[in-house]
């Protein structure tokens, strides 16, 4: 979908976080006009639905999140939305929602509990379970909300904000390098390092800061990470490949 032939005014500063709802997790996006009272979406069923239909994925997407961390294609979770939906979410012990994170966060992290230490291999993929957590009070299927449709974003500066603007908060995926992980504040631009692999993450603004144009972006790093963690990547020159691979997913109100 090329969101150049819109109509659409381009403002000089956006940050969706004041100005629309969104979620927390690069996998759902919801519209701008969205009226369900969602405040998360379950990427759990994601997890879920991978680990009993392992033959689809293995054969249709060799590296789709099936490979855990080893890649993925992120508009293959935006099309499960649209096939089977997906539940509200939240966080580790969050009772206002349909599937709760079912893994505690492990690690130090400033001003967030203490759990316990990370472990040294990944935990095992919970079986699925096409029921709520015992005590909300809502229907599983009830509490299911729809994609309506799921696209790629043209690869361009304009057409990644004129969907911002419209439509919410976008999924991108970069090229994460060594740098990266020592970012703090500022407007990053790759110095040093070598890749990491890909990365998922959400793009939700954009602004100038010091002359400099940037996206103002979620990352799924813990809060202590970066700003609040949230960083800032420099925009209009597709910076780690940025603009390169940008999705966009309407949610059914």
């Amino acid at each position: 979908m090329d969101l150049c032939d819109r109509d659409v005014p381009i403002h000089p500063y956006f940050n969706t976080m004041a100005k629309m709802l969104f979620l927390l997790t690069v996998f759902f996006i919801p519209a701008s006009g969205m009226s369900v009272d969602v405040n998360h979406m379950s990427d759990q069923e994601l997890v879920d639905y991978l680990n009993t239909n392992q033959h689809f994925f293995k054969a249709e997407v060799p590296t789709m999140s099936y490979e855990k961390c080893s890649g993925g294609y992120g508009i293959r979770a935006f099309q499960y939305g649209m096939t089977y939906g997906v539940c509200t979410g939240g966080a580790y012990n969050a009772k206002n929602c349909c599937k709760p994170h079912p893994f505690h966060p492990c690690g130090q992290h400033k001003g967030q509990p203490y759990y316990g230490d990370c472990l040294k291999n990944n935990e095992d993929t919970p079986s699925c379970r096409a029921q709520c957590q015992f005590g909300y009070n809502m229907d599983y299927n009830r509490d299911k909300i729809y994609a309506n449709s799921a696209y790629q974003v043209y690869a361009s500066e304009d057409a990644i904000r004129k969907e911002i603007f419209t439509n919410g908060p976008v999924q991108a995926t970069f090229t994460a390098y060594s740098d990266l992980m020592y970012y703090k504040n500022g407007v990053y631009v790759r110095t040093w390092g070598k890749s990491e692999g890909g990365h998922v993450i959400k793009i939700i603004g954009w602004d100038v800061e010091n002359g400099v144009k940037y996206w103002l972006v979620s990352n799924s790093w813990s809060s202590d990470w970066g700003d609040n963690g949230l960083f800032k990547i420099r925009r209009g020159t597709n910076e780690c490949n940025i603009e390169a691979y940008v999705n966009a997913v309407i949610m059914n109100a």
